[in-house]
């Protein structure tokens, strides 16, 4: 079920517990004690709901990305996506995204090599952001080599890869390097 959908869901059964508990005669003391523990359960549920993040992440391999390093390495296809009832301030696509995410790449597992990547610009940039729907999508396309201002080479094999923006992270992917 969407998020939309589970919302919808709770708020109606919510209505109908308040309508049964508004017509529960007074002297029927389970009964209504039995419609308040559902209530309680049913408002808990549909607050953690509402106070989860809205933003769902996915990645997916791209085409190979352009390098000076004679390496043959996917690129990243991020897909942000706003599953919440609300619109999300998200950063503004371009430079301001760039400078947004989070690469974490990891190779060997847990215990292997990490490295943390972002972009940047060596100097203060102003960020923009702009109002995603709920219900509505950004596709993002991202170079495992982007590391700051430039670019920075992996070594070959495989690496785990993820993108995180704020607190919200994507699902990780497999990522082949190797030589060309």
């Amino acid at each position: 079920m969407t998020r939309r959908t589970d919302r919808d869901e709770l708020a109606a059964d919510l209505a109908t517990v308040d309508a049964l508990l508004a017509t529960a005669p007074e002297e029927d003391l389970l009964g209504r004690r039995s419609l308040t523990a559902r209530r309680h359960v049913l408002a808990h549920e549909l607050a953690t709901l509402e106070a989860q993040p809205a933003l769902k992440l996915e990645l997916a391999l791209g085409p190979a990305v352009d390098n000076r390093f004679g390496l043959v390495v996917p690129g990243l296809v991020l897909t942000i996506r706003n599953d919440g009832t609300a619109d999300v301030d998200v950063p503004a696509t371009g430079l301001s995204m760039m400078l947004a995410l989070r690469t974490r790449l990891v190779q060997g597992g847990q215990e292997g090599t990490t490295v943390e990547r972002s972009a940047g610009t060596g100097k203060p940039v102003a960020p923009k952001t702009r109002k995603l729907a709920a219900g509505q999508s950004v596709r993002v396309e991202v170079s495992p080599l982007d590391d700051g201002p430039g670019e920075s080479p992996l070594a070959t094999g495989t690496w785990t890869a993820t993108i995180c923006l704020g607190d919200a992270c994507s699902n990780a992917v497999a990522l082949a390097v190797a030589k060309r």
